[in-house]
């Protein structure tokens, strides 16, 4: 056999095999697109599937803005919550490599009178820190001189560095020595962020901006707080579902009624679609895991198992969804 013929032979096998891909993908796509209607008749937000370093699904369905009946479509950016600490973790990370900070030396040598000198950035990193966890209770018990005020009457809006000044200033008490355990905790984040701020010379949220345009150019990935918001033609509103046929818009604390906004950074304020996320972060462990995050209006899932990574977002309140959507797909081959 001549090598010309070796050649057409390995051409036709490659072009046999992704004919063969392209179909099966495409049954199965159709099979999902079924399965996650009928698993979240009221679903509204996106869905992205990547195996073996391939996008080999995407689905979009419900409203970008419901009361002015927009259609959602792939390409929209939702707020992904807690899923945002991925990125801290990631510019933190960066530090370190680069040898600007070291993961077991003490938070104070990098933040001025920080407190707690037995708190290490790797205590930060693995949530083991032992800081109070509830952020915004800290908010509420230090950042007036009056506590009588009334929630709903605080106007005064809340970043990081009211957190990290909260932490310096009044010295609340651990909930447990670090290292002790782990414990989910947004605070880790917030320190975290504050720290990449001042190591890098810039805000939290053109670090990551930069970070991300520079390690994957198309990504749709963008950090913006509430409190510096520049408008996004292609942001989804976040909504409640109010019954089985409405959805009022709702994604910020003011939609609740408070005359205050959360702008603290580290563990939400990123969007992304659900595409350039999971791709962004494909690889990123090998073993079968789950991570969700939240924020008012919106729900984010992504889930690692057999070599897929599975993003589901949503820019409704009701995290259920996410869930039946995964359970679904999980129950396919």
């Amino acid at each position: 056999m001549t090598q010309i013929s070796k050649n057409i032979i390995k051409r036709s096998q490659r072009f046999f095999a992704v004919t063969f891909l392209f179909f099966t993908f495409s049954i199965q796509a159709q099979t999902l697109d079924s399965l996650i209607i009928k698993a979240a008749p009221q679903f509204s937000g996106q869905v992205a599937i990547i195996k073996y370093d391939s996008l080999i699904y995407s689905f979009s369905k419900g409203w970008m803005n419901y009361p002015l009946q927009i259609p959602i479509n792939k390409n929209m950016l939702l707020e992904i919550g807690e899923l945002s600490s991925f990125f801290t973790r990631e510019a933190i990370y960066d530090l370190i490599k680069n040898n600007k900070i070291s993961a077991d030396s003490s938070v104070a040598n990098y933040i001025p009178d920080f407190p707690y000198k037995a708190i290490t950035i790797e205590h930060l990193l693995n949530q083991r820190s032992g800081l109070p966890s509830n952020y915004l209770k800290l908010y509420h018990r230090y950042i007036y001189d009056d506590e009588n005020i009334k929630l709903k009457d605080k106007a005064k809006n809340i970043t990081n560095t009211d957190i990290v000044n909260i932490l310096i200033k009044f010295k609340p008490a651990l909930e447990f020595n670090p290292g002790e355990k782990s414990v989910q905790c947004n605070t880790n984040d917030i320190v975290l962020a504050y720290l990449i701020e001042l190591m890098y010379f810039k805000p939290y949220e053109t670090t990551i901006n930069e970070m991300t345009a520079a390690k994957y150019p198309n990504s749709k990935i963008v950090a913006n707080s509430d409190l510096q918001y520049t408008p996004m033609s292609l942001r989804a509103s976040g909504h409640r579902k109010t019954d089985l046929a409405q959805m009022s818009v709702e994604e910020s604390l003011q939609d609740f009624g408070f005359k205050y906004s959360d702008g603290t950074m580290g563990h939400h304020h990123i969007y992304a679609n659900a595409e350039s996320l999971a791709k962004y972060l494909d690889g990123i462990t090998k073993a079968p895991v789950t991570y969700t995050g939240h924020e008012p209006g919106y729900n984010s899932l992504i889930s690692y198992n057999k070599a897929r990574t599975i993003v589901i977002l949503s820019n409704t309140n009701d995290e259920k969804d996410a869930e039946l959507i995964l359970k679904a797909i999980l129950s396919q081959p």
